[in-house]
């Protein structure tokens, strides 16, 4: 059966490789003096006058549509040049020359408002170049959390009315782990930054199912062949002090370019957790109280090497090479109470290793080979000591080694006038070893604690999708995925559709509905038999019986005035898995353990109001109502039902102090009320964000200090309740939450900084 799948997936690649028609529309504007124009719109139109597309060009001139009508006319405006129209059928327009107006201006005030958002192709589309513009941003990650809808919550990008949400590069899916992913894009400048595209129904061809939000990074121009760099150096502090530095290279030739990245940080950390446990055992209650401190610290390096080469302007090769590597990760966790006293002591190694080559044609065709290795090794040594002073002592070893294949294969077909045509396939295999093995130093009896185990996991995914523009008014797009999976004894075959559909009343008013459905996998590591202790009396527990879930979500958008947002959310998730605490009722014990529950549902309402106060102020307030119900029949020995309204409101201020110098200052406040987490009942959490930016003259240096949470009262202040069928604890949480941070950066030789394709490790330990 594998040889057949693989067989037929790769027979079904090479099918795709036919020629395909291209789909963009390109040129150069200039005057007469071939002087590249910066600035000029360009509006794209059917022959019939039908409004298609529009977009300004940067500063070579040069413009691109990713569209391209059978026939079309394009139409160039700026206020210095005599406004030009042109018809056309291929992707080449060729150099547009613009004759300038003769006419003197004594005084000109011109005022207007940036629109906040459009939509092209059923996805929200906005500047985010001119978004950040006058905020306190310093990179990639931060500007994605001035998109409309988009929090961090304890760590964690969302987006309001969606279960989850994937970060897509340039069109390509991430496949680097979320911690990976989210240092990437804190080490991109912000100015590399160009345009987001949210997608609350995600189109097969970008690998990732559900809402996401592609970023787009400028792209290179003429004339910017040569040595181009950056260098940082920063101050951090959590716990305590750490630090932060890197360094970015880049040479560029019009042909090819060679990218170079390093960056390091170190960083400490600490949490603190009380425990009150009212455990039921033999018909006895016992009253367990714990506390606990964990401090984390250690040093991640980060290096990339790339090159890409450019056989002409439709076609490019490029193969990179990614490493991300904590040679020293240590952990220290105390816990001392009525039941035991515990000392725990970690040391970890963890290296991930990333091997990268993709091929687009210019027929539109797209493919790519990824490797990934992942190497993870881990010490604990463990004392603890019982109410009767009895004291047991191991060591136990731990490792997780992964090796993980991925080739993909996409195509698109522009059929005359009715539509676009999408199809693909991608086949993944992965080869999993998990061990842990514990060495008793004055206990016996442990050796049936030990595990190897071994997974091979296959991902056999094809699909097929159509997408049509009506006029300006209505577009839609479908697609339905067809996914193979096998992993140990199970497997199956699973059918994703999706859907979208936009309809512009008017352009003031703007309705989009879309559908999609999608299937999570367990972390490899939640997959293994292992039982790891926390203290003596808590312990984490591995489930091999762990199934996938599959979620299916219904969203509508109203946008008015291309700035506000309305929109109401379903999303109903079978088989949800999570990780909860049982209190065992064969032993003193509170387990953790990842089990799958019957379902999980919700229903939300989110409104998103931008404003301005005066010409140095503005802001944005999100609002939103969600209904949250989860229910597992069968959670160890008993049940949960449990639903709750929970409400979310952010609201975020900027304001310019000076134009010269250049200083801008933000201050965000969050408030969320109570909610649930399965049968867990969590206490309200707020932050209050504050930073300050400067920037100098030429804009080449820049000088960043930001606090998130300044009152320490996102993490570090959260009550967990269980009331359930006999289950009773309350758990405080106060995991040190403040971030400070002080960042120095100077670019040289106009600076930009190379894409990058990512390593997917979401799953590893």
């Amino acid at each position: 059966m594998k040889k057949q799948i693989i067989i037929g997936t790769l027979l079904f690649l090479i099918s795709l490789a036919g020629t395909a028609t291209a789909q963009t529309i390109s040129g150069k504007v200039t005057d007469a003096e071939a002087h590249p124009i910066d600035g000029a719109t360009v509006i794209l139109q059917s022959i019939d006058s039908t409004f298609v597309d529009a977009l300004i060009t940067d500063s070579t001139g040069c413009f691109r549509f990713n569209r391209q009508p059978a026939q079309y006319r394009l139409i160039f405006q700026h206020i210095l040049y005599t406004t030009r129209q042109q018809e056309g059928t291929g992707s080449d327009t060729g150099t547009i020359v613009l004759s300038g107006k003769d006419y003197t201006l004594d005084e000109v005030v011109i005022k207007g408002e940036q629109p906040l958002v459009k939509v092209e192709e059923g996805k929200l589309s906005y500047d985010l170049s001119r978004l950040i513009e006058h905020k306190v941003v310093n990179n990639a990650y931060e500007s994605l959390q001035q998109l409309p809808g988009v929090q961090e919550i304890n760590g964690n990008l969302s987006l309001a009315g969606t279960p989850g949400l994937s970060i897509i590069l340039n069109g390509k899916p991430t496949t680097m782990s979320y911690e990976q992913l989210v240092n990437l894009l804190k080490n991109t400048p912000a100015s590399r930054v160009e345009k987001a595209e949210v997608m609350y129904s995600a189109p097969p061809q970008y690998h990732v199912r559900g809402a996401a939000i592609n970023l787009i990074l400028k792209g290179y121009r003429t004339g910017e062949s040569g040595l181009k760099g950056e260098v940082k150096a920063g101050y951090l502090h959590d716990y305590k002090n750490g630090a932060q530095g890197g360094l970015n290279l880049l040479y560029t030739h019009p042909k090819w370019n060679i990218d170079l990245l390093y960056n390091t940080q170190y960083r400490r950390h600490r949490q603190k957790t009380n425990t009150y446990s009212r455990h039921t055992l033999n018909n006895k209650i016992y009253d367990i109280r714990q506390q606990g401190i964990i401090d984390n610290k250690g040093m991640t390096h980060h290096i990339r090497v790339g090159a890409e080469y450019k056989t002409n302007k439709e076609s490019n090769i490029s193969l990179a090479y990614t490493s991300a590597f904590t040679p020293d990760q240590r952990g220290h966790t105390v816990s001392d109470g009525n039941f035991a006293t515990s000392d725990n002591r970690t040391k970890a190694n963890k290296q991930m290793h990333n091997l990268a080559l993709d091929y687009a044609s210019p027929a539109g065709l797209k493919a790519g080979v990824n490797y990934t290795s992942y190497r993870s090794e881990s010490n604990q040594d463990f004392t603890n000591k019982n109410r009767e002073e009895n004291t047991s002592r191991f060591q136990t070893t731990s490792g997780q080694n992964i090796d993980r294949w991925k080739i993909y294969m996409d195509r698109e077909h522009a059929i005359n006038n009715m539509g676009t045509l999408s199809y693909g396939a991608s086949l993944t295999y992965a080869n999993d070893h998990n061990t842990q093995f514990y060495h008793p130093a004055s206990t016996t009896g442990m050796d049936q604690l030990n595990t190897d185990s071994r997974y091979k996991e296959y991902t056999c995914d094809l699909y097929a999708g159509f997408s049509k523009s009506m006029g300006e008014r209505f577009s839609f797009n479908a697609s339905v995925t067809g996914e193979y999976y096998k992993m140990s004894n199970y497997h199956a075959w699973s059918i994703y559709p999706t859907a979208a559909v936009t309809y512009v009343v008017e352009p003031a008013h703007i309705l989009q509905l879309s559908f999609t459905s999608d299937k999570t996998y367990p972390d490899y590591w939640d997959l293994s038999e292992s039982t790891g202790y926390i203290s003596g009396y808590e312990e984490v527990q591995g489930n091999p019986m762990l199934k996938p879930s599959t979620d299916y979500s219904l969203n509508l958008n109203y946008i008015l005035k291309n700035k506000y947002i309305f929109s109401m959310a379903y999303d109903h998730e079978l088989h949800r898995f999570d990780q909860l605490a049982y209190q065992s009722t064969e032993r003193l014990a509170l387990i953790y353990k990842t089990l799958n529950w019957d379902y999980q549902q919700s229903f939300s309402a989110t409104a998103i109001i931008p404003f301005k106060i005066g010409n140095r102020a503005e802001g944005r307030a999100t609002l939103q109502a969600e209904y949250h119900q989860a229910k597992c029949d069968n959670f160890f020995d008993i049940s949960f039902n449990h639903s709750k309204w929970t409400y979310l409101g952010i609201l975020q201020n900027n304001v310019t102090l000076f134009n010269h110098p250049d200083i801008r200052m933000e201050l965000t406040g969050l408030y969320l009320s109570p909610s649930i987490q399965g049968s867990y009942t969590l206490s309200h959490v707020w932050a209050v964000n504050a930073g300050i930016r400067w920037n100098s003259a030429n804009q080449k240096a820049g000088l960043v200090l930001k606090a998130d949470d300044i009152f320490n009262s996102m993490q570090g202040n959260i009550d967990i309740k269980l009331r359930n069928r006999g289950q009773y604890m309350d758990m405080h949480n106060n995991s040190y939450s403040r971030h400070i941070m002080l960042t120095f950066s100077y670019k040289f030789g106009s600076y930009k900084e190379k894409k990058h394709e990512a390593v997917d490790t979401s799953r590893f330990k």
